[in-house]
């Protein structure tokens, strides 16, 4: 007698929506997950759209956004589903969006009590079977167990982005999500996050970590950072030239923290412990690069020996190619051979090595009073300290950081957009108009002409 088929009561892993639910259940799990899928519709360009206009065809109207629940397909999953939730008060609402292409590209954890670590433990499971996946939202519910699963699955993933806003942790661990490469925003708005928060994550952030070298924005506006706090961001980015977007606003900050972040986008002193460092960094880079350097030349000799041996054994030559051999052997020194096998040795380690590259290199120290100054941080492009406790003083060095980073005309140029409403200032000042020119003039000729136009969008907001 043949078995009976369920192939509806155990879905794959590539489907999401319905193998999350499936799993969780099969862990009599207390909590209903409930998973909403959105379709986003494909992006059509205006010029497209006018080409298609023109010509024979008629543009096809855009999809718009689909929805549906998971199960929606299975009465017996649906139904045990509802089942659950009316049993249940604790239910895990979760949004999982597709593109055109339907490949998983962003989850969304809406408003949920806590989370279940067994959740996060599923997606971590599962989450090779999802490539295009590279966005996590959660706006509240999360707990440290949890926090624990998604660090541990984000080395195996594509995840770039990650929003936390609205998500309070009470062990405050959110610097786990950056103990390997591969995330590139990072957003913790609004999570309560003190000083003694900010210095882990920072620490993180120090060169050469691997966060150090992968992660572009950073959002903790919102939060409980005061001027302490701004000691710790200082200290990060004195090292840190990967960081391009800082978004501080809405924080205890005053004009002595300020004046701890705008010190480092100009020029500073290094401190002993720096250049300690960094030389240590520079020998550790030599070691390596000798060591490789002599793998490679012993390989490319016993592979030169190898088909030298080879020929030998595949025909013999004749006497006057042997005199030959002999005297092209003779003319050719053992220096001269020895310099070919280093100079092969040399471009294969520099192409898996590279070049040594710090933060405190030649190229950007100098030598002023018999100290080594950093010429600053030129990576930061975005900067948001709106809405503190800043006063004229803290525009006044800005303005002094501003001018240095143009005079210095550095690759990448520094701060292009400033965000600093908010705060106790003046309505009017002449370092709010000659801060404004300086940014707008290093913005391409169309986007002057666009600025010019419209007056009201300015590269730095004053109110």
């Amino acid at each position: 007698m043949a078995e009976p088929r369920y192939s509806y009561e155990k879905p794959l892993p590539t489907d999401f929506d319905r193998f999350l639910p499936w799993a969780c259940n099969q862990l009599c799990e207390e909590a209903t997950v409930v998973v909403t899928k959105t379709i986003l519709a494909d992006y059509v360009s205006v010029v497209a759209s006018e080409r298609l206009r023109q010509g024979k065809g008629k543009p096809k109207p855009p999809k718009p956004p689909a929805t549906g629940e998971s199960g929606s397909d299975d009465h017996h999953s649906e139904g045990d589903s509802l089942t659950r939730a009316i049993k249940n008060d604790l239910i895990i609402h979760i949004e999982s969006i597709y593109d055109g292409s339907n490949n998983l590209t962003h989850i969304k954890f809406h408003n949920n009590a806590p989370i279940p670590r067994s959740v996060m433990k599923i997606i971590g499971l599962i989450i090779k079977f999802h490539p295009m996946l590279t966005m996590i939202t959660i706006d509240s519910g999360l707990q440290m167990q949890a926090m624990y699963e998604i660090a541990k699955f984000l080395p195996l993933s594509k995840i770039t982005e990650i929003c936390m806003d609205y998500t309070f942790l009470r062990e405050a661990n959110y610097h786990l999500l950056l103990d390997h490469k591969g995330l590139k925003h990072l957003s913790i708005s609004k999570c309560r996050i003190t000083d003694s928060v900010l210095k882990n994550i920072c620490n993180k952030l120090v060169f050469p970590n691997v966060a150090c070298k992968t992660l572009h924005a950073l959002n903790v506006s919102s939060n409980r950072i005061t001027d302490a706090g701004m000691k710790y961001i200082a200290d990060m980015l004195r090292s840190n030239r990967n960081l391009s977007y800082l978004n501080l606003a809405d924080n205890k900050i005053t004009d002595t923290g300020a004046k701890y972040v705008l010190d480092c986008l100009g020029e500073f002193p290094l401190r002993p412990s720096e250049l300690l460092e960094k030389r240590t960094r520079h020998l550790i880079y030599l070691k390596e690069r000798k060591e490789m350097m002599d793998k490679t030349v012993q390989e490319l000799r016993l592979n030169e020996y190898e088909k030298k041996m080879g020929r030998r054994k595949s025909a013999k030559p004749t006497v006057s190619l042997k005199k030959k051999d002999k005297e092209a052997e003779g003319s050719k020194s053992l220096s001269f051979v020895e310099s070919i096998y280093f100079e092969k040795a040399e471009s294969i380690v520099d192409s898996i090595l590279g070049h040594f590259m710090d933060p405190f290199s030649p190229d950007d120290t100098f030598h002023r009073d018999g100290e080594i100054y950093c010429y600053g941080n030129n990576t930061l492009s975005y900067l948001n300290i709106a809405y503190n406790n800043l006063s004229y003083f803290s525009v006044k060095q800005l303005y002094q950081v501003i001018v240095t980073q143009k005079y210095l005309a550095r690759k990448p140029r520094g701060l292009v957009n400033v965000v600093i409403e908010g705060n106790y200032l003046p309505a009017q000042c002449e370092e709010f108009r000659l801060i404004d020119e300086i940014l707008e003039s290093s913005l391409p000729n169309y986007n002057r002409k666009m600025s010019s136009i419209a007056s009201s969008k300015k590269r730095m907001s004053v109110k």
